[in-house]
C-alpha cells in the first residue's frame, strides 16, 4: 500500500509540481479550513456517506456543537493510546488521509473541470478545480469562462415570423372580426377572400385594420422574444459562481444524467427541457447547469409577470420568452394574432436548432406536489413535429427540489388570500434576503430522454392494436348508481366524462376546433408520461423526509433516536420505489441538518424531565398556518406511498366500524378493494398520476395489492372458495368456475399501525374533499363565485376540526380544495361559468336539491377512515 502511495505522490510531485506539493503540505498544517478538507477525502476514497456536518463545509461557519464534541472525542481516543505501536497506527492513519487527499489536489486537471472526484455519482458543480499553476487556481473561474466555456451560435428569427403565413393569416382574421364586431360589413365566413368585398369604405377600414394588426403582432414578439447571447451566458454563470455559495451549500447533479444530456445533444436532434416548476431560480440554475456541462443554453417560457426592469430585460439576456398568463382577452373571444405570433415563433426556433425548456406544470406548485400539466406549449411541439418542420425531438423530463424553498412559502395564497404580483421593488427585497439566509442544497435530476417520434408511433400502434377511436375511453365514468366497468372491476360513482383524464388545457393554442381529436389526446398522454417520470426523477431531500415523518407518524413528537429509526426505514422505501435520495450520512445528523433548515417555526425542540432521565421531543408545529408550510415539505414525498396509501384508504374503508378498535378477523374481497382503490383514484385524478398512459391503472392497483399480501399486510383466506354458478355469465365457459380471492387483515400491532400511516398520507386531502362535498347543499336553487364558495369550504373545514371529524389542519389548503370543485365539475355533479371575469358554481339540474346531494357527500366521507387501532 505504501509504496502505490508512494508512486501516485511522486509522480504528481515532479517538475513544477514539487513546488505545491511543498505549499499543500503548508496549507493543510496551517489553513483553518484544512482540516475540514482532510475530513472529507476518506469519505471520497471509500464511498461512504457524509455526514450533516460535511454537507455544510462550503460555506464559512463556526464549528458546530456537535464537530466541538467529535473533535474532543477524537482527542480522548488519542490520550488513551497505551503503546507506541497504538500511536504509529494513529499517525500512520493521518498520513494516509493527508496523502489521498494530495492525490486527488494535484490530480484534478482545469481542462476538465466538469469531471467529477473518482468513486462519487454526484457532482457539486459550485466547486470548480484547476491545477494550472497557482495563479489560475486563484482566479479559476475566470479562466474557465473567457478559455474553456463553449460557445454556440444562437440565430435570430425576428423577421421570419413576421412574415410567416400563419401570422398573416391571424391578422387578416382579426381584421375582419373587427369588422364584424362593428357592424361595418356582413362578413359571414371566416374563409372569404378580402379581394371579394365590393365596399369601397370597408376594403379601407380593412386596409387600416390590417396594418394596426401588423404593428400588435410586431409589437407583442419585442415584447415576447428573447436576445440569448453569448456574453451575457458567460458574465451571468461567473456571477452566480460567487454568488449561489453565499445563499445554498451546494447545487448538486448527477454526473451520468448528465453525460446522457451531453451524448443526446451531439445527436443534432432538438432537446425540449421539460421540469417540475418549484422557484423563479429555476430559470437561472437550469441554464447555469446546462452551460456548465457544455450544452446549448435552451430559450425558456416565462410568464409575463417576471417582465420587470432589469431582471426581466437579464432573463431574456439567458434565453427567457415572455408569454401572456391570460392569453385571451375575455371568456369565448380569442386572441388570434397573440397565437399565431407564440405558435410561430416558438416552431422558427426548432426549425433554426435551439433548445426550448418550459414548464408542463404551467405555474409552480403551492402544495409540494407535482400540479397538472398544461398542453398548450407541448401542442406546439407535437405541431411542429407532425407538420415536418423538425424530424424528431428528445423530450427530457426533469426533477428539481430545495432542501428549503428559495421564494419563501405559498401560506397566503393556500389561505386563500390573493397573490402579491412581482414588482422591482419585491425582487431587489428578495434577492437581498435570499443573500443573506441558508437554504441548504439544491438538486437537479434528468430523467432518461425519449423520443417524440417514438411516442407517437407508439400511441398510433397502441390504437390500432386495441381497433378503438381516439374517443374511446378504456375507463368512463357513468352517472349515479350506475356502475363504471374498469376490466372487470365495477365502481359506482357519479358522473359521465372520462376518469383520470384532464380536460383540455385552458391555455392551449388552439384548442380542439383547429387540433383534431386525435392529436389532443396524443398532446395529453405525453404531457402526464412526462409529468409522471419528472416527479420520479425528483431527488428526496432532508427536509422532505424529515417534515413527512413528523406529520405523518410523529404528529404528537418523538425523540430523536425513534425518529432516526423512522429515517433509516423511510430511505429503504425510497430505494424501493426507484427514487434517489438528496442526502447522506447518518441518520441523526441528518435530522439535525434539517431541522436546523426548517427553523423552530416549523419543528420545535422540547426538553422533557422523565424518570429516565431528560430527553429532548421533536413536534411538529400543527397549527396553522405553520402546518402548511411544513406540508409543503411533506407534500414531496407522497408519490412514494400514494398507491399503497390508496390501497390502505380502500382497505379501512371496507371495513365495518365494529372493527376498528377489536382485534377480529375480516376479510375482504379482492374484487372489493379493487373496486374501491379505483374509485378513490377518481377522487384523487387531480392530485396524483397513477400509472403512466402507456399503464392500466387496473394492473397497477393489482400490483400494489399483491405488494400488500407480500409485505404480510393482507393474508390470504385459508380456503378461498370458489364463485357460485349463479355468479357466473351465461357467456363464460361452463368448466370455468373461477376462484372467489379474498383477504384477510393482518390484526397484528405493527401491520395496524403501518397501515395506519399509509392511511394518513392522503388523508389530508380526503378530508379537504369530503368538506367541498359538505358545502354542496349550500348551492342548491342558488349559485355562488369561486371566493364565496371557498370561504364557506374553509369555514367547514374548521367546523370538522372542532368536531374531530378531520384532524389534521392542513386539510383547508385552497389548491386542494380547488382541486376537489374540479373533480365535482368532472363527475358532472357541478358547472362553473365565467361571470365578468368571475369564476361561478352552480349545481347541475339532476342535483339541484339536497336529496340528489346527498349520495356524493355520504360516498366522500365514507373514505374519511382510520385503521384499526
Amino acid at each position: 500500500m505504501w509504496s502505490s502511495v508512494r508512486e501516485r505522490v511522486s509522480d504528481n510531485c515532479r517538475g513544477h509540481r514539487g513546488a505545491k506539493y511543498h505549499w499543500c503540505v503548508f496549507f493543510y498544517f496551517y489553513a483553518s479550513r484544512a482540516t475540514h478538507l482532510g475530513h472529507d477525502a476518506p469519505a471520497w476514497l471509500i464511498r461512504k456517506q457524509m455526514s450533516a456536518f460535511v454537507l455544510k463545509i462550503d460555506s464559512v461557519r463556526p464549528p458546530s456543537p456537535e464537530f466541538l464534541d467529535w473533535r474532543l472525542s477524537r482527542l480522548n481516543k488519542v490520550q488513551k493510546v497505551s503503546t507506541l505501536r497504538d500511536l504509529f497506527n494513529v499517525f500512520c492513519q493521518s498520513l494516509v488521509r493527508l496523502l489521498n487527499l494530495l492525490y486527488f489536489v494535484l490530480q484534478d486537471n482545469f481542462k476538465n473541470a466538469s469531471r467529477p472526484i473518482p468513486g462519487l455519482e454526484v457532482r457539486n458543480i459550485l466547486r470548480l478545480q484547476s491545477d494550472h499553476g497557482l495563479v489560475k487556481s486563484y482566479f479559476k473561474h475566470i479562466f474557465y469562462h473567457i478559455w474553456t466555456f463553449n460557445t454556440f451560435p444562437y440565430p435570430k428569427i425576428f423577421s421570419s415570423v413576421l412574415k410567416d403565413e400563419r401570422v398573416m393569416q391571424a391578422v387578416q382574421k382579426a381584421a375582419r372580426a373587427e369588422i364584424l364586431d362593428s357592424g361595418a360589413s356582413e362578413l359571414s365566413s371566416q374563409e372569404e377572400d378580402i379581394n371579394e368585398l365590393q365596399d369601397e369604405a370597408t376594403m379601407n377600414r380593412l386596409a387600416e385594420l390590417i396594418k394596426k394588426h401588423q404593428k400588435r403582432a410586431f409589437k407583442i414578439l419585442k415584447v415576447m422574444g428573447s436576445n440569448l447571447n453569448d456574453f451575457l451566458l458567460r458574465l451571468t454563470s461567473y456571477v452566480l459562481y460567487k454568488l449561489l455559495p453565499l445563499f445554498l451549500t451546494k447545487v448538486v447533479v448527477n454526473r451520468e444524467q448528465v453525460q446522457r444530456i451531453q451524448e443526446a445533444a451531439q445527436s443534432g436532434i432538438p432537446l425540449i427541457f421539460l421540469p417540475n416548476h418549484r422557484s423563479h431560480l429555476d430559470y437561472i440554475l437550469m441554464t447555469f447547469i446546462l452551460v456548465n456541462a457544455g450544452i446549448k443554453a435552451p430559450l425558456v417560457a416565462a410568464g409575463d409577470n417576471l417582465n420587470i426592469p432589469l431582471f426581466g430585460w437579464l432573463l431574456r439576456g439567458l434565453g427567457a420568452f415572455y408569454i401572456k398568463r391570460k392569453i385571451d382577452p375575455a371568456a369565448g373571444r380569442k386572441d388570434h394574432v397573440y397565437r399565431a405570433v407564440l405558435h410561430t415563433y416558438m416552431v422558427e426556433n426548432l426549425r433554426a436548432g435551439h433548445y426550448v425548456e418550459f414548464f408542463i406544470e404551467g405555474g409552480r406548485t403551492r402544495t409540494g406536489k407535482a400540479c397538472m400539466p398544461k398542453g398548450g406549449l407541448l401542442s406546439v411541439i407535437v405541431d411542429t413535429f407532425m407538420d415536418g418542420v423538425v424530424e424528431d425531438a428528445l423530450l427530457v423530463p426533469v426533477g428539481i427540489n430545495y432542501e428549503k424553498l428559495v421564494d419563501g412559502n405559498f401560506v397566503r395564497e393556500q389561505l386563500g388570500q390573493p397573490k402579491v404580483m412581482e414588482s422591482f421593488g419585491s425582487a431587489v427585497r428578495s434577492i437581498w434576503g435570499v443573500l443573506n439566509s441558508s437554504y441548504g442544497v439544491m438538486r437537479v435530476d434528468f430523467n432518461q430522454p425519449f423520443s417524440l417520434r417514438e411516442m407517437i408511433d407508439s400511441y398510433h400502434n397502441h390504437i390500432k392494436s386495441r381497433a378503438v377511436t381516439p374517443e374511446t375511453s378504456p375507463v368512463e365514468l357513468l352517472p349515479l348508481q350506475r356502475s363504471l366497468s374498469v376490466g372487470h372491476y365495477q365502481v359506482t360513482v357519479p358522473g359521465s366524462k372520462k376518469l383520470l383524464h384532464s380536460p383540455p388545457s385552458s391555455a392551449s393554442l388552439y384548442g380542439t376546433d383547429v387540433v383534431v381529436e386525435e392529436q389532443r389526446h396524443i398532446v395529453e398522454d405525453i404531457a402526464r408520461h412526462v409529468v409522471y417520470d419528472s416527479i420520479e426523477a425528483v431527488s428526496v431531500m432532508s427536509t422532505n423526509a424529515v417534515a413527512f415523518l413528523l406529520l405523518t407518524k410523529f404528529r404528537n413528537g418523538t425523540n430523536l433516536e425513534e425518529l432516526a429509526q423512522a429515517l433509516d426505514d423511510m430511505r429503504l422505501d425510497v430505494r424501493a420505489a426507484s427514487l434517489e435520495l438528496g442526502f447522506s450520512g447518518d441518520s441523526v445528523d441528518v435530522i439535525n441538518h434539517a431541522l436546523s433548515i426548517l427553523g423552530p417555526g416549523l419543528v420545535r425542540r422540547e426538553r422533557l424531565t422523565t424518570n429516565q432521565g431528560d430527553t429532548v421531543l421533536i413536534k411538529p408545529v400543527t397549527m396553522v398556518p405553520n402546518v402548511i408550510e411544513l406540508s409543503y415539505y411533506s407534500n414531496s414525498c407522497l408519490n412514494i406511498y400514494v398507491l399503497e396509501a390508496v390501497a390502505a384508504t380502500a382497505i379501512c374503508s371496507l371495513l365495518p366500524k365494529s372493527t376498528l378498535e377489536l382485534d377480529t378477523e375480516y376479510f375482504v374481497s379482492r374484487d372489493d378493494l379493487v373496486s374501491r382503490c379505483i374509485e378513490i383514484c377518481s377522487v384523487l385524478q387531480f392530485e396524483f398520476i397513477f400509472a403512466k398512459p402507456c399503464q392500466s391503472l387496473e394492473t397497477v392497483i393489482l400490483d400494489t395489492v399483491e405488494n400488500l399480501h407480500h409485505k404480510s399486510y393482507l393474508l390470504h383466506e385459508q380456503e378461498p372458495r370458489k364463485r357460485h354458478l349463479s355468479e357466473v355469465d351465461s357467456d363464460e365457459e361452463a368448466d370455468f368456475v373461477p376462484q372467489y380471492v379474498s383477504y384477510a387483515i393482518n390484526c397484528e400491532k405493527e401491520y395496524r399501525r403501518r397501515l395506519g400511516f399509509l392511511c394518513s398520507t392522503i388523508r389530508p386531502l380526503l378530508e379537504g374533499y369530503a368538506a367541498a362535498a359538505t358545502c354542496l347543499d349550500n348551492l342548491v336553487g342558488q349559485q355562488l363565485t369561486e371566493k364565496q364558495l371557498l370561504e364557506r369550504i374553509t369555514a367547514e373545514c374548521d367546523s370538522q376540526l372542532k368536531s374531530e371529524f378531520a384532524i389534521f389542519e392542513e386539510s383547508r389548503c385552497i389548491d386542494p380544495i380547488r382541486n376537489a370543485l374540479k373533480m365535482l365539475e368532472k363527475w358532472e355533479v357541478l358547472e362553473c361559468h365565467s361571470q365578468d371575469r368571475l369564476k361561478v358554481y352552480y349545481l347541475r339540474p339532476d342535483f339541484d336539491s339536497e336529496l340528489r346531494v346527498q349520495p356524493v357527500v355520504e360516498r366522500l366521507r365514507s373514505l374519511v377512515c382510520t385503521a384499526p387501532q
